[in-house]
């Protein structure tokens, strides 16, 4: 073998080795030579939380509506047993826009 192939190949050789050398320190120190997010995992990483929200938002808007949906039913539910107990107590149904009975008139005999 002649000289400057050997010095080639031994040239190498110390190339190799201090990649080696290089690698294994950055790993004993706790940080791979090729750490961090790659702009393709970052994107990727974006796009699967995006699907994810565009999945769940139709989800959190109908149980808000079915629970805006549940409430009315409840007032509309209280306010016609309302009433009805006003119908028990003056056999009528209140007048629209008129006052209770007896509102404004003086009582006829005086408070205890």
């Amino acid at each position: 073998m002649s000289e400057t192939a050997q010095r080639s190949l031994s040239e190498t050789a110390q190339r190799s080795s201090r990649l080696v050398l290089k690698t294994k320190l950055a790993t004993i120190a706790g940080r791979d030579s090729r750490a961090g997010l790659a702009v393709r995992e970052t994107i990727l990483s974006i796009a699967i939380l995006f699907v994810l929200l565009m999945l769940a938002i139709p989800a959190i808007l109908q149980a808000r509506t079915a629970a805006r949906l549940q409430t009315e039913k409840q007032r509309l539910s209280r306010m016609g047993l309302g009433m009805q107990v006003y119908h028990d107590t003056f056999s009528s149904f209140p007048g629209a826009g008129r006052s209770l009975p007896g509102a404004g008139r003086k009582p006829t005999s005086p408070p205890k």
